[in-house]
């Protein structure tokens, strides 16, 4: 027996005679009411972008420009770098033709009669795509450019780009359907965004922060689309969209209520206003079962919630609607007051609604046991940063993580979190078997994920307290932030104390660490270990750069104590202008005393004082400047280059598997991670690594780097699974889940062509451009077995794009490895002239120092 309807009814309203009521049995009516609000879920969205260069300040200026779209480059060549830029923040470039999702009323046949390309992205769960005014045609006979207008005209929100600040006048826009403008410019390295409402749009959220600067990141980037869609959402209310949706939604109730107002007219003689609120309170009863699902998965709003606190951080909440709160109390007071005031029976079922209202906070943040937590918490670590970098929504062809990738339903952020930092209480101070690399990853994970949220995105901080944890209703209160930020620092301080105790004296912490790097007055530089055996080459390296490149960066060379490097060794390093040795044991004292070979070089590069940091073997030599490095397209966007090493041997990667059980997308890819043709058991070469330790990401990985190379990780496990210290750079950096990249092409040789036409030579590597860049073993053909008079011969240069298809041969006592590409015709370089006279010039200053001995060289040339 259910509850009566006098005890349901008057929880709405004491004015409504219940001896007129009735409930209606109607099996098909909650289908019919899902269906009728299904029908107004949102999906998509489309928005005008306009473009404005300097001086124009109209809507006709704004139309009149014209884009040329470049065979690869689809962006415009008059375009600004700028708005280039704004473009990629917005989304994804995709070409019409074929096109098959949400289109906008853009042309996909490939007639292209609304251009070729546009700007689209997934958001949220929403597909979402930008009328840029640009991208589409220009009739030069047309001066109002009215197939432009067509689609930014039909925008409820158009975004209007400028270039400068040259005040726009809003008396230009023509269009009485554009309801919000928002004005974007570009501001140092990010934008600045003015928001113009028309009069009668409510106030909608979320607030916009003063200054209203904005950057490039995905943090930033979610925040501008709420506001988009907020403004949007707003829109509905005003009084030119408001009658015409209650219109729409008012026929529809009542193609509902009709049949049950006649079945019950003709059954109970009842009046007819009397059955009106009878169809209408009925209707509102049987949605509490629809809307306490939707309220749960978020599948219908009207305004999205995104508050904020007074920070210059932006947020990046979860979704809350407005009206499904409200009615959430309604219903829910109806329901207590059906439990004071029911039967035993009543109460019973009215006690499974509370339950079911409540569910959706307990499924999200209620405790669950350590052995659930081990069984969940890799795959709800990676996607928790996969989120925090910006991937959802993102095309999968720009995917690193991958874990966001085909999700049946919207990624839950805070259910996510929930278990994540319970987790991270759990674990915080608990030690663990340090041979177990999956338990360090796990900890690297949580330490990462807690310290971003409180140094990086603290906005995020109130919207991912619980909102019931054990029961209890737990509000988003200055002092529950407080408590979670307490809780995040104690995560992080324990386990930086647990996994890195060697930071101090150093650093007092790992955000003292990076607040370092980011206003050193350092910013870039070149350092190289050496002790006595590398020291003729390491000066050799040095003069080079400094002699045949004109390199300008300053170098720092690190050794390792008194009986590394002798005193004159130190001071002839010294004596090289802007060059400075360091003593390694100085920085990290209690891990770097323990220091041994390949070991030192993470360290060095977190003991460097230079915020980007270019880390080189002794031996290796550039063809360029390696501050190119630094200006690659791949260290702007991630922070670090790697490199590839040879492809040689076949790999079963089933250690890192082991260590990595949720591995990135990206590494899916590598070499390393085949068993069959085209795996290797050498991924990375690190006679050049290059990193920016100042963003939190890459400092949080090559922290755990050096912790792969401590003395203890390293003698019982890593140099015993990878050979050196080369692999644990990407492997830090996947198990950290921190997106990295490698330069393109896989290691090569620089030397002569054999008889075979093979390439012989030293270990060579391009630029992402696969032009010719640097190379590793010094000048002498083979290091090994060579003498001194047998240097590289500087003609021929060859890479692997492959991995398949080539032949390595071995290098021996005569004979350094000489390498068969896949394609020779495209991947065997005849050496320019220029790299020909350098490459000479290398072998002349190494005969110099090597015929006169350093000592000599020394006084001779500084």
């Amino acid at each position: 027996m259910g509850p009566k309807v006098e005890n349901l009814m008057s929880a709405f309203s004491s004015g409504i005679p219940a001896r007129a009521l009735a409930l209606v049995k109607s099996p098909g009516l909650p289908n019919e009411l899902l269906a009728m609000e299904e029908r107004q879920v949102i999906r998509s969205y489309k928005f005008g972008v306009g473009y404005c260069k300097a001086r124009q300040v109209t809507e006709a200026d704004m139309m009149s420009n014209r884009h040329v779209l470049k065979v690869n480059d689809l962006m415009a060549d008059d375009a600004s770098p700028a708005f280039k830029s704004f473009l990629s923040f917005l989304g994804e470039t995709i070409e019409l033709r074929g096109w098959k999702g949400y289109r906008a009323g853009l042309d996909v046949s490939g007639t292209n009669q609304t251009g070729t390309h546009a700007i689209y992205t997934k958001w949220q769960g929403y597909e979402v795509m930008f009328h840029v005014s640009t991208l589409l045609p220009y009739n030069e006979k047309d001066k109002q450019q009215l197939e432009r207008k067509r689609h930014l005209g039909n925008d409820i929100v158009v975004i209007i780009f400028q270039d400068t600040d040259d005040q726009f006048q809003l008396s230009s826009i023509s269009s009485h359907q554009n309801h919000i403008l928002a004005f974007v410019k570009p501001e140092g390295d990010g934008f600045k965004f003015i928001c113009a409402v028309k009069q009668g749009v409510p106030i909608f959220i979320p607030e916009i922060p003063d200054p209203p600067i904005f950057g490039k990141d995905a943090v930033s980037r979610d925040f501008f689309l709420h506001i988009l869609v907020n403004g949007e959402r707003a829109s509905y209310k005003s009084p030119s969209f408001a009658p015409k949706i209650s219109r729409t939604r008012s026929l529809s109730k009542s193609k509902m209520a009709n049949p049950r107002i006649q079945e019950h007219r003709t059954r109970y003689q009842v009046p007819m206003r009397t059955e009106y609120i009878l169809i209408a309170c009925v209707l509102l009863l049987c949605a509490l079962g629809i809307w306490s699902e939707w309220i749960n998965d978020g599948t219908k709003s009207e305004i999205l919630l995104h508050q904020r606190q007074n920070t210059s951080s932006i947020p990046l909440p979860p979704f809350y609607f407005q009206d499904r709160v409200k009615l959430r109390h309604l219903l829910e007071n109806a329901v207590h007051k059906v439990i004071n005031e029911g039967s035993h029976e009543e109460n019973g079922v009215s006690r499974k609604a509370a339950a079911i209202l409540q569910s959706s906070h307990d499924a999200e943040c209620s405790l669950i046991s350590p052995n659930e937590l081990e069984s969940i918490i890799d795959l709800y670590q990676a996607q928790f940063l996969d989120y925090l970098n910006g991937e959802e929504g993102m095309a999968e062809e720009n995917l690193f993580g991958g874990s966001l990738n085909n999700l049946s339903q919207p990624f839950n952020l805070k259910a996510t979190w929930c278990k994540i930092h319970q987790y991270a209480l759990y674990i915080k101070s608990r030690s663990y078997n340090r041979t177990h690399f999956h338990e360090l990853g796990r900890r690297v994970r949580s330490n990462l994920i807690a310290y971003t949220i409180l140094h990086n995105k603290p906005s995020l901080t109130p919207f991912l307290i619980p909102e019931y944890s054990t029961g209890n209703r737990l509000p988003a209160t200055y002092n529950s932030v407080q408590k979670l930020q307490s809780e995040l620092s104690s995560v992080i301080l324990d386990i930086s104390r647990l996994l890195y105790p060697w930071l101090k004296p150093t650093y007092s912490s790992i955000h003292d660490m990076q607040t370092s790097f980011l206003h050193t007055p350092h910013q870039e530089g070149i350092a190289l270990c050496s002790g006595k055996w590398h020291f003729e080459m390491a000066v050799h390296a040095i003069t080079t750069l400094r002699t045949v490149l004109n390199c300008t960066l300053p170098i720092e060379v690190f050794y390792g104590g008194d009986d590394d490097l002798t005193p004159y060794m130190i001071s002839a390093f010294n004596a090289i202008p802007d060059v400075k040795t360091v003593n390694l044991l100085e920085f990290f004292p209690e891990e770097t005393r323990l220091w041994g070979g390949w070991s030192m070089k993470p360290y060095a590069m977190l003991a460097s004082k230079f915020r980007r940091v270019i880390i080189l073997d002794a031996d290796t030599l550039f063809f360029e400047d390696p501050r190119v490095i630094l200006k690659s397209s791949g260290f702007v966007k991630y922070g670090q280059v790697f490199y590839h090493d040879r492809t040689l041997g076949g790999n079963d990667p089933w250690w890192f598997k082991s260590i990595n059980p949720i591995w990135s997308k990206y590494s899916s890819g590598l070499r390393y991670m085949k068993k069959d043709l085209g795996s290797s058991q050498h991924e990375m070469e690190s006679g050049v690594v290059a990193i920016d330790k100042a963003r939190t990401g890459v400092l949080h990985a090559m922290l755990l780097a050096a912790k792969m190379n401590s003395k203890f990780e390293r003698d019982e496990i890593t140099y015993h699974r990878v050979y050196g210290d080369k692999e644990t750079y990407w492997i830090s950096f996947d198990i950290a889940r921190v997106p990295y990249v490698f330069s393109p092409a896989f290691g090569g040789t620089v030397g002569y062509k054999n008889e075979k036409g093979n390439i012989c030579g030293g270990l060579f590597h391009t630029d992402e451009r696969l032009k010719p860049l640097w190379w590793n073993g010094g000048v002498v053909a083979n290091k090994h077995g060579s003498r001194d008079n047998e240097f590289i011969k500087f003609e021929f240069a060859a890479f692997d794009t492959h991995a398949v298809g080539i032949e390595w041969e071995w290098e021996t006592k005569v004979s350094p490895f000489c390498l068969g590409p896949n394609e020779p015709d495209k991947e065997i370089l005849v050496l320019s002239d220029t790299n020909r006279a350098k490459g000479e010039k290398y072998v002349q200053i190494y005969k110099e120092i090597k015929e006169n001995g350093w000592k000599n060289y020394f006084d001779t040339i500084f």
